[in-house]
């Protein structure tokens, strides 16, 4: 029996080094009550290849790495820390918006947790474009998928369906990052025959070049046909619903091989556009290609 040779050379994944640097933003250190009094001695927090010391001296937080001091901002209840390889102060362009559903009796509070991932950050960012992990690791059924990239910002649309986070009715989750590390996603689905809203924070802190811990949180919109024990309970069980489908990208991303050359088919999203967005949060200021980062937008069809 002959065997046919392939006239396209054998495929060889291809991975270049890590880039020695962190990327630049700001980073979530946590939720903002944790660092404020009574919680007044210093607490260390892995970060940049070092400690992140956090000190609280009255109404003021403090933050430092290897003795120089870091930006920090009180954000939406969270204490965000900015950071930047070449020591540039924080870009106003760059700070995440105020999210006045933090401050609202209307919605509950974040409910957080914390994972650490040994692997680089970009296979984090990598979910942002990849639409065909929703039906094989969630279980959802995606019906449109849309990626939005401008400047600093890169977005992503997506509408479906879930058994576990929207019944019978329509999925429909807009996330969006600001920044590397970043990224806030409102969603609307159905829970226990209500119709349920939410915010998920998605915020990551590289530890290591090849390791970075995770705060992912969930804020749930509490619904004025229901008291509080009883929208206590569903803020809780809708967050625990929300964290279980979380679980199913943290197994993938424990495993996850770094390859540049990925082999992509027809319905995969925009993943090396969404690598070229990422890609300048490394670069020193005066060598970001602005062209490459102006406003486009990536539609997936699947009619």
């Amino acid at each position: 029996m002959s065997q046919q040779c392939s006239p396209f050379p054998p495929y060889q994944i291809q991975a270049e080094d890590i880039p020695d640097r962190y990327p630049r933003g700001w980073f979530c250190l946590g939720l903002l009550d944790d660092f404020r009094p009574p919680a007044d001695s210093p607490q260390n927090i892995d970060g940049f290849g070092g400690k992140v010391v956090v000190r609280c001296r009255g109404s003021q937080i403090d933050a430092s790495l290897n003795g120089k001091r870091l930006p920090t901002l009180a954000r939406n209840r969270l204490l965000l820390c900015w950071y930047d390889s070449d020591g540039n102060p924080p870009l106003a362009v760059q700070e995440p918006p105020i999210m006045g559903e933090c401050d609202t009796r209307q919605w509950s509070r974040w409910q957080m947790r914390e994972y650490r991932i040994h692997a680089n950050c970009r296979e984090l960012i990598d979910n942002m474009a990849d639409a065909a992990h929703f039906g094989p690791v969630h279980g959802a059924n995606v019906r449109s998928f849309r990626n939005v990239m401008d400047g600093h910002t890169f977005v992503q649309e997506m509408r479906g369906h879930s058994e576990r986070l929207s019944a019978e009715s329509e999925l429909y989750s807009y996330a969006k990052y600001y920044g590397p590390a970043y990224q806030t996603t409102y969603m609307r689905g159905s829970y226990d025959g209500h119709t349920v809203e939410s915010y998920l924070l998605l915020s990551h802190l590289p530890v290591a070049r090849e390791c970075f811990d995770i705060r992912y949180a969930v804020m749930v919109k509490r619904l004025p046909h229901l008291n509080e024990a009883q929208n206590a309970e569903l803020c809780k069980m809708y967050a625990e619903k929300a964290f279980e489908a979380f679980a199913e990208d943290v197994a993938i991303w424990h495993n996850k091989t770094r390859i540049d050359n990925p082999i992509l088919c027809d319905g995969d999203g925009p993943i090396h556009k969404l690598r070229t967005w990422y890609a300048q949060f490394y670069q020193p200021l005066a060598e970001i290609n602005e062209e490459r980062l102006r406003y486009r937008e990536y539609q997936l069809r699947y009619d």
